[in-house]
């Protein structure tokens, strides 16, 4: 009937400029049908059985599923193609364009509400920036875990760089991970995951995955990375939001960033698909906020059938 609110699943490719480039992510909204600027989006209409399952079957690292937008807040619930988590980086900035693009939400300071915390997000025409306030780097591994890491990427503790200035340390921005940082961008490729063993790694330390890379060329402005989450269902995605705010966030407090320096990120060489972040260590009245900007393409979408 005209003006049915109807469920659509969106197909995006986020921190890219085109559609060969970044990571997929799916966007599930509902909107009315012909309304040329529809003001509010009520909620995917699936229940969390159904949207788990459409995670599964998109089979994306992870899927967004967009519950409302308010005057200046936008609630949103990410599943990966196992089980939900608390947050998503490229499918927050794809989400984000999503809504741009629809007209659903004007260009401006948006608050973002997830399951477990809020976020502010500046939606810019050209650029969608997450605000990850300053997450605080948490547990050093022991040698004999970083031995154990290393192993399970056919490396060895040598193959790390500056040991005792950048230990494999974990760190939540938004979600937990572990970060190791290699010597070199011929390291970064050659490391090789044990899934099975970094799924094990990963339960006993409690953390999403691990975000392994190379600064080598930091002072050029440049950071390439890889990023592993066997345990949730993805061998390996080309980019990531949380994980490089995370990146960040060590990388200023361990003194290798300097406060509001643009740094490129490039992640995914390792899977022969680039994904193009920006970040910076941003000086903001209440203190320093790590701040990941992107854009997003959209490349399809489909109606979903109620179920």
């Amino acid at each position: 009937m005209d003006g049915e609110k109807m469920t659509y699943v969106y197909t995006m490719q986020a921190f890219a400029s085109a559609p060969d480039e970044g990571n997929a992510a799916g966007v599930v909204l509902q909107e009315a049908p012909g309304d040329p600027a529809p003001s509010v989006v009520c909620g995917s209409g699936l229940r969390e059985e159904a949207m788990q399952r459409l995670a599964a079957e998109l089979n994306y690292s992870e899927t967004a599923f967009v519950q409302s937008v308010g005057s200046n807040t936008v609630r949103i619930r990410y599943f990966t193609p196992l089980r939900e988590i608390e947050m998503c980086g490229h499918a927050t900035v794809a989400s984000f364009a999503l809504l741009l693009e629809r007209g659903i939400l004007a260009p401006g300071r948006w608050i973002l509400e997830t399951q477990e915390a809020s976020y502010r997000v500046l939606a810019e025409p050209d650029r969608i920036w997450i605000d990850f306030g300053m997450p605080q780097p948490g547990e050093v591994l022991t040698e004999e875990q970083t031995a154990e890491l290393c192993r399970a990427y056919g490396l060895t503790p040598e193959d790390l760089a500056d040991a005792d200035r950048l230990p494999v340390q974990k760190v939540t921005a938004g979600i937990p991970d572990i970060h190791m940082i290699v010597r070199n961008q011929e390291t970064l490729l050659r490391a090789e995951q044990d899934a099975e063993a970094v799924c094990e790694i990963s339960r006993r330390l409690q953390a999403v995955g691990v975000h392994m890379s190379c600064i080598a060329e930091l002072q050029e402005g440049k950071i390439s990375c890889s990023n592993f989450a066997p345990l949730y269902g993805i061998a390996e995605e080309c980019a990531t939001g949380t994980s490089n705010a995370g990146l960040t966030a060590l990388l200023y407090s361990r003194g290798f960033l300097a406060a509001d320096t643009p740094v490129r990120i490039l992640q995914g060489e390792h899977m022969h698909r680039l994904g193009h972040l920006w970040s910076r260590a941003e000086s903001q009245a209440d203190g320093i906020h790590v701040m990941i900007g992107g854009q997003a393409v959209c490349t399809g979408s489909f109606r979903k059938k109620e179920e």
